[in-house]
């Protein structure tokens, strides 16, 4: 299984990351994807870091990063798979279309347009994937 993340460049509150930790662990993907940026998506990739030397959850994930030309890249290490750096939209819908599931840590509670993260879910939408939306307070919808 592939899963993709997408979050606030603010990083998690800390009952995302409780939650999306969780989620993690549940899922035992082969691979996590994520746009390798400041922030949520840094906060993922410490995760998945994490749980790859965990002796309760060894192994995989194996991080497959999508860069975006950005000057809000932030060349998380270490990795299995790195895209090109693309534009942000364009690595959005790669994530989106890429992952089978994917996990979308936003700073609000609703979708709004000008936002990456809530870009990524409204692709992921249009593929039909299965999207875990972890809000502010942990909370999944």
């Amino acid at each position: 299984m592939r899963i993709g993340f997408t979050g606030t460049r603010k990083g998690m509150s800390a009952l995302q990351y409780k939650t999306v930790m969780s989620l993690v662990m549940d899922f035992r993907p082969e691979w996590a994807g994520h746009g390798d940026c400041i922030g949520s998506d840094t906060d993922f990739h410490k995760i998945c870091v994490f749980l790859r030397g965990s002796t309760t959850n060894p192994g995989p994930p194996r991080l497959h990063l999508f860069p975006a030309n950005s000057l809000q890249r932030a060349n998380n290490e270490p990795w299995d798979v790195i895209e090109p750096p693309k534009d942000p939209l364009l690595r959005n819908r790669d994530i989106a279309k890429w992952c089978n599931k994917l996990i979308a840590t936003p700073k609000e509670e609703d979708g709004i347009i000008r936002s990456g993260t809530w870009a990524t879910v409204r692709y992921a939408i249009q593929f039909g994937k299965v999207i875990y939306i972890v809000l502010p307070n942990g909370k999944i919808k």
